[in-house]
C-alpha cells in the first residue's frame, strides 16, 4: 500500500510538473517583448508609441472614398501591422485585438447612449466608472478637464492645466497614479503631434487642431488600459483618428 501511495505521489508530481512546464512555455510564447520592460517604462513611452502609430496609419492608409467602417477596419489593421513591425509578439497582439475589437467598433465609437467605449465626451466619466479601475477622485479630476474644454477650446490653456494642476495631484490608488501618468504622457505627445504635423507630412489627410482630439487621445489611452498596455495605445489611436475625422 505504501509503495502504491509513493508511486501515485510521484505520478501526480510528474503530471503537475509537466503541466507547469507546459503553462510556462505557453506563457513565454504569449508574452510580447514589451512585457519584458518595466511598467514605468511602458507608461513613459506610451505617448511616443501612440504618435508613431498615428503617423504609421496616415502614411500607409489607402485613403479614397471609404466608409467609416472601412476606415476603422483599416486603422486597426495598420495599428496591428505597426506593432508586428516593432517586435510585439503576434500571439499576444492577436489576443489583445480580439478582446479590444469585441468591445470597440464603429457603432460603439459613435454611441451616445453610454454603452461601450465611445468618443462621446458626455459619457467619458460613466465609461471610466464602468471600467472598475479608477476611483471617484480620479473621475472627478478628469471631469474638471472636460469641463474646462467645454468652456474654453484654447489648447494652450488646457495644456497648462493638465501639466500643472492635474499632473501635480496626489492619488492614493495605484490605478489612478498609472492613469494620471498615462493621460499626461499621451496628452502631451498628442499635443506635440497635432501642433507640429501638417498635411504635407502625411498622406491625403486634414489635421484638425481641436483640443478635443488631444483630450480624446488621453481619454482613449486611459479607457483602453483595461486591455493592457497595447490595448491602451491602440484605443488612444482609434480615439485620435476617429475624433479628427469625425467618425
Amino acid at each position: 500500500m505504501k509503495t502504491k501511495m509513493i508511486f501515485l505521489s510521484k505520478s501526480l508530481l510528474g503530471t503537475a510538473l509537466c503541466s507547469l512546464i507546459f503553462m510556462a512555455a505557453c506563457q513565454q510564447e504569449m508574452n510580447p517583448l514589451v512585457e519584458q520592460v518595466e511598467k514605468e517604462e511602458i507608461l513613459a513611452n506610451a505617448g511616443k508609441i501612440h504618435n508613431e502609430m498615428i503617423s504609421y496609419y496616415y502614411n500607409n492608409r489607402l485613403g479614397g472614398d471609404l466608409s467609416p467602417d472601412e476606415k476603422y477596419a483599416e486603422l486597426l489593421d495598420l495599428s496591428w501591422e505597426y506593432l508586428d513591425h516593432n517586435g510585439y509578439d503576434s500571439h499576444y497582439t492577436l489576443e489583445t485585438r480580439l478582446f479590444l475589437e469585441d468591445e470597440i467598433n464603429m457603432s460603439s465609437l459613435k454611441s451616445v447612449t453610454g454603452e461601450g467605449i465611445s468618443i462621446d465626451s458626455e459619457s467619458f466619466i460613466f465609461q471610466l466608472s464602468e471600467t472598475g479601475m479608477y476611483s471617484k477622485q480620479f473621475q472627478k479630476e478628469i471631469k474638471k478637464i472636460l469641463r474646462l474644454a467645454h468652456k474654453n477650446d484654447d489648447r494652450q490653456i488646457i495644456r497648462e492645466y493638465v501639466n500643472s494642476t492635474f499632473s501635480g495631484l496626489e492619488f492614493d490608488e495605484e490605478n489612478d497614479i498609472a492613469g494620471q501618468q498615462l493621460f499626461v504622457n499621451i496628452f502631451n505627445a498628442s499635443y506635440d503631434f497635432w501642433e507640429s504635423m501638417n498635411a504635407s507630412h502625411l498622406k491625403s489627410t486634414y489635421l484638425k487642431l481641436s483640443s478635443w482630439v488631444i483630450i480624446n487621445d488621453g481619454i482613449g489611452g486611459v479607457l483602453g488600459s483595461v486591455f493592457g498596455p497595447v490595448g491602451s495605445i491602440v484605443t488612444a489611436t482609434a480615439f485620435s483618428v476617429a475624433t479628427n475625422e469625425g467618425y
